[in-house]
């Protein structure tokens, strides 16, 4: 069994953002245009305002006169050191509390994307993969692998392998949100049906990862696993 991943995660979201900016009309492109603006300018205004107040206080802070007797030195060095703390906390706070109005009036018009965006800005995971029919798209219940649990999986032949990866039919926004692709051969593959909670489970594990499917892949993968001209 192999394991591989696509490795630019970033991709898939700026093919995203692509995509979906070509499919707006010209006012909400006017929308979306605002919204990159206002979001920049919000996080400027929340560096500037917390590195300039950060700055401020400290002056002040090394202002403040410094006793000479020695057990008074200690304290005053502890005291500065508390001031320089909250000096920070103040000026991150004074940051937000400035830039959140204007982060408020964003409309986060690119995050509305429609499945038929987000399938086609995962295209090129798709090929990378291999993704073709014959193709199940069934739960993962659970994984010895935490990425995959909780997640729908495709699970496809390419070449008579079988290889197990996320449900990039429908495709997703975040490139993080790609668990990568297992490859596996009928020699290396261990299936079974297992009781998960009120479910029936198919659970298959190759090389000691294993994954609990639903029901539908056991007699998927028995059918197609056997397969020598699978397709490519």
């Amino acid at each position: 069994m192999r394991y591989f991943k696509y490795k630019h995660p970033k991709t898939t979201e700026r093919r995203v953002l692509r995509e979906q900016y070509a499919t707006l009309d010209d006012e909400k492109k006017k929308l979306v245009r605002k919204d990159r603006l206002l979001r920049a300018l919000s996080r400027t205004l929340f560096i500037v305002s917390s590195v300039s107040c950060g700055i401020g206080l400290n002056w002040l802070i090394s202002r403040i006169p410094e006793p000479k007797m020695l057990p008074l030195t200690l304290l005053a060095m502890l005291g500065e050191l508390v001031l320089r703390i909250l000096s920070i906390v103040v000026a991150i706070a004074i940051g937000a509390l400035l830039s959140i109005p204007i982060a408020k009036r964003v409309n986060d018009s690119e995050r509305t994307v429609e499945r038929e965006v987000l399938s086609r800005a995962c295209e090129h995971l798709r090929a990378y993969y291999g993704l073709c029919e014959p193709c199940l798209v069934t739960k993962c219940f659970d994984s010895s692998n935490p990425i995959f649990p909780k997640h729908d999986v495709c699970l496809f032949f390419v070449e008579g392998e079988l290889r197990l990866t996320a449900n990039l039919t429908y495709g997703f926004f975040h490139g993080d949100k790609d668990p990568g692709c297992y490859a596996m051969h009928a020699n290396e593959i261990t299936l079974s049906q297992v009781q998960y909670g009120h479910h029936t489970a198919t659970q298959l594990e190759a090389d000691g990862v294993t994954f609990l499917l639903g029901q539908r892949a056991l007699p998927f993968i028995r059918k197609h696993i056997l397969t020598t001209d699978a397709p490519n």
